[in-house]
């Protein structure tokens, strides 16, 4: 029977481990990251079944559930807020809702990733469909792909019966959104290294002197303060 790894727990554990960790002045930011995770569940249950919900129902369950986290939002949240709720509400205006966010589990023999996600399509462009990866915060112009990414397009491109799809990165606070597709070996390969590590017990990655000569450095890697 194989080990089931929460995507989450996989991308911690592959995230390099000579990192700058960010400094949060606040727990705030991760109240965010919660109420956007729980918005685009709801809406996309609701779109799913036949009707977007309003912006200001969107913006009324965005408040309801930062209070109930964190309290009341001071005014840069409460933009914050305001400005995730347009993004997820044009997010499904132009898109249907071809499964709205759920749980999944990509088996790979040895071990199986549990993760949630939902999967869209443009209404007027062809089928190509969009697995959605909310992006709460980090910077576009440093970007890479990681496990959560590889783990759910390989998931829709094998289960979902839409084998052309991409990863829709869609950042919740700016007007940005960077679609990811793989191929099915390099997805493969890298989940199953990663998974294999990760149930032994190894360290992932191992950075050393060939991170210098890589030709798009990961985010991580920029940040880190030790000289390789």
């Amino acid at each position: 029977m194989s080990k089931p790894i929460n995507e989450q727990s996989l991308l911690e554990f592959t995230r390099c481990p000579l990192r700058e960790a960010a400094v949060d002045e606040s727990s705030r930011p991760c109240v965010i990251e919660h109420v956007a995770e729980d918005l685009v569940r709801f809406a996309t249950l609701q779109a799913y079944e036949g009707s977007v919900p309003s912006l200001p129902a969107m913006r009324e369950r965005a408040e309801m559930l930062y209070k109930t986290v964190a309290g009341s939002p001071d005014l840069v949240h409460s933009r914050n807020l305001i400005r995730l709720c347009r993004r997820i509400h044009d997010l499904l205006t132009v898109h249907d809702v071809l499964h709205p966010q759920s749980p999944y589990r990509l088996e790979l023999g040895h071990a199986s990733i549990d993760g949630d996600a939902a999967m869209l399509r443009v209404r007027s462009r062809g089928s190509v469909a969009k697995v959605l990866r909310l992006r709460p915060r980090g910077s576009p112009a440093v970007f890479a792909p990681d496990v959560v990414s590889l783990s759910r397009w390989l998931y829709t491109m094998r289960e979902s019966g839409y084998p052309a799809c991409v990863v829709y990165n869609y950042w919740i606070l700016n007007d940005i959104a960077i679609k990811e597709n793989f191929s099915e070996s390099v997805a493969q390969n890298w989940l199953s290294s990663a998974t294999t590590a990760y149930t032994q017990h190894r360290i992932f990655p191992s950075p050393g002197a060939h991170c210098k000569g890589c030709s798009r450095p990961c985010e991580d890697f920029k940040q880190c303060k030790t000289t390789l």
